[in-house]
């Protein structure tokens, strides 16, 4: 992909590609109370932590993979349940590791737990680890 100052096109996002990018912004309380006031917008995702927490919860099962936050106190939230768990980051290294083990021998697939490991669980686990080392980086910070 082309590098763009004002953005790309459709076409020019390559099938695949692992496009790195900052997972937050800061936005501090205030900022949060008078984008609301301005928007007319006090819905409860954004000022009630258990009424976010239920939202994500169903957000995730429905295969979400992260959320807008508007309010800071969403973060733990956010970070808890979009984060990828040490047992998900442990399939998906075993998942690439058969997989690499399986073209070494010439084989299409591989088999984990007698489930087939092709190209789409790949990139599935290859977006786990990149989730993962982005999620490792902002707890550091």
């Amino acid at each position: 992909m082309k590098p763009s100052i004002l953005g790309n096109y459709f076409e020019d996002f390559e099938t695949g590609a692992i496009i790195e990018h900052s997972l937050s912004k800061t936005i501090f309380e205030s900022a949060n109370n008078i984008f609301s006031m301005m928007t007319m917008n006090h819905h409860p995702v954004h000022t009630n932590l258990d009424y976010a927490e239920q939202n994500i919860i169903l957000a995730k099962n429905l295969g979400f993979e992260g959320m807008l936050v508007l309010n800071p106190k969403e973060l733990p939230l956010v970070h808890q349940y979009y984060s990828p768990s040490e047992q998900e980051v442990e399939d998906a290294k075993e998942m690439l590791r058969l997989y690499d083990e399986a073209q070494k021998e010439g084989k299409g697939v591989a088999l984990m737990n007698g489930k087939f490991i092709g190209p789409p669980m790949v990139i599935m686990a290859k977006k786990t680890l990149h989730r993962h080392k982005l999620a490792g980086s902002k707890k550091q910070v």
